[in-house]
């Protein structure tokens, strides 16, 4: 060691590329076993940092800043310049900028987006027609005759199919049968979830252009405005402009919600969105189970109180009963439980309801979450790491040949590295230093042998399987010790018994001499 830290060859050159020089794939068999303890291996994490910053972060970084500018222009287009210009007198500058913001929206925002789940579709069906007809051409030419090309199709179609049931049959069910299955969905879900959030917000933005209000208002004198006859004035919107507002809010949620994939960056963040999106599993249970609860309450107290007083909580029809429910339960109602002691049946009803949800429900909730919290905490940076892996086997995709032969003579995997100073070694590996109480190792990892080096000389014999042998002997002693002191202990006991069993006559034998003894002088004094 030296100042607490210690010289660590790592050999990933094999797991990094393949014979012919292209990326293997090494790194994405990893990703889709979706095993948290293989990723977070310190070679596999040492490969995927390495692709990481050497040749995804930069590409990554590009991606996911068209996100941040399409929400800053979201923002100025639908909040800050059209409150600025909500003044009697609009500024017919800020109404143009509106407009062209609003058009940067719709043209580059949803073309990117467009653009991005357009390039997945192709490079999917590119990789699954790739790999059916390196199943179909046998022979290995590269040539195949229309029947082939037939049969492949037939495969490719059987493919997509397969794949469109099992996403319905993702969203059917609750949850993946086994804990291998959940283990992979964990892994893969932020990077699902970003594809998921993209594509809703594509559609946001395409709903959004068929009612643009300065779309419609085109032909009206005051234009660029938002009011017109057919959006309605600014005090009675018509149902068109109502629907472009709900429409915009929810989009300006998503343009948020999109904003989640940066988490990538720190494994500290991406593993507590992990754990968020994991525990919001028990929460849907919970409100599950509370909405049947509010669903019966509601629907049965309404009956019994169609006049009572609002006092303690509208319950005299069925959505305003529901509504006092929930606002109890989340500690909202602002009445007095004094208010419906009038009507003793709606005390009980209430008091049921408030047991069942805020005791039980409730508490079992909490419980829920802290053993759905432990059962991730072990493995959350491993699942972290299998989403950044994802993602670096996705960009890998995109990655140019040029670019890769840059970055894999940049490590120098050819040049031999040294085990120690002055002793050099094999190469195909990254030379680092790490702090000694780091992975700990109480055996010797270098095997070397002596002797002629000499290509024909016989290949000397493996001390592993020497040491294995004499660990075999060690053993069989070790067994015919245990046996000898088994046998020593068994003979002790016997002899204690013995002793025992031998004291215990002797003493009997005393007892019995000495009450003859005093028969006899008994007699004697007669």
């Amino acid at each position: 060691t030296d100042f607490g830290e210690r010289r660590v060859n790592y050999y990933i050159k094999h797991l990094l590329v393949k014979a012919d020089g292209t990326f293997a794939d090494a790194l994405e068999c990893i990703s889709a076993s979706g095993d948290p303890s293989l990723v977070s291996h310190p070679t596999v994490a040492l490969l995927a940092d390495c692709l990481w910053t050497g040749v995804v972060v930069r590409h990554f970084i590009i991606s996911r800043m068209w996100n941040v500018i399409s929400l800053l222009v979201f923002i100025l287009s639908q909040e800050l310049l059209p409150s600025w210009n909500a003044g009697e007198e609009r500024s017919e500058f800020l109404g143009y900028l509106i407009f062209v913001c609003r058009v940067w929206n719709y043209v580059i925002g949803m073309g990117r987006l467009a653009t991005f789940h357009l390039y997945r579709i192709w490079v999917w069906c590119r990789n699954t027609m790739r790999r059916i007809i390196r199943e179909i051409d046998t022979d290995g030419n590269g040539e195949i005759d229309y029947e082939e090309m037939m049969e492949a199709l037939q495969k490719f179609k059987d493919t997509v199919i397969m794949e469109a049931k099992k996403a319905i049959k993702a969203l059917r069910e609750d949850g993946p049968g086994t804990q291998d299955e959940a283990k992979k969905a964990m892994a893969n879900r932020e990077k699902n979830m970003y594809t998921m959030i993209s594509f809703s917000l594509l559609v946001l933005l395409g709903v959004m252009c068929t009612h643009e209000p300065m779309f419609w208002c085109l032909s009206s004198p005051d234009w660029p405005t938002d009011y017109c006859a057919e959006t309605g004035e600014p005090g009675a919107p018509s149902p068109l402009k109502y629907r472009y507002s709900i429409f915009a809010m929810t989009a300006m949620a998503v343009h948020w919600l999109i904003l989640i994939d940066l988490a990538v960056f720190s494994t500290e963040i991406s593993a507590f969105l992990l754990v968020c999106g994991h525990v919001l599993g028990e929460v849907k249970q919970f409100l599950t189970a509370l909405l049947f609860l509010l669903l019966a309450f509601g629907s049965s107290i309404s009956i019994l109180c169609r006049n009572c007083p609002t006092g303690g909580g509208n319950f005299n029809d069925f959505p305003n009963a529901m509504i006092s429910l929930f606002a109890i339960t989340v500690g909202l109602y602002q009445g007095d439980f004094r208010d419906t002691q009038s009507n003793t049946l709606l005390l009980i009803s209430v008091s049921v309801f408030v047991t069942i949800s805020v005791i039980l429900l409730l508490n079992l909730l909490v419980a829920q979450l802290n053993r759905s919290y432990e059962y991730i905490y072990k493995d959350m940076l491993g699942f972290a790491r299998l989403n950044r892996a994802s993602l670096i086997v996705d960009a890998m995709e995109s990655c140019s040949r040029a670019r890769w032969n840059k970055f894999i003579a940049s490590l120098q995997l050819d040049q031999r590295l040294e085990f120690d100073e002055g002793d050099l070694g094999l190469s195909g590996g990254i030379a680092l230093k790490e702090d000694s109480k780091l992975h700990v190792q109480t055996r010797e990892a270098i095997r070397r042998f002596g002797g002629s080096t000499s290509g024909d000389a016989a290949w000397p014999e493996d001390k592993e399987d020497l040491n294995v042998e004499e660990d075999d002997d060690d053993t069989e002693k070790l067994n015919r010790i245990e046996k000898l002191v088994m046998r020593i202990v068994k003979r002790t006991n016997e002899l204690t018994k013995t002793t025992a069993t031998s004291r215990l006559d002797s003493s009997t034998l005393v007892s019995e001499g000495s009450s003859c003894e005093s028969r006899g002088s008994g007699e004697h004094s007669e």
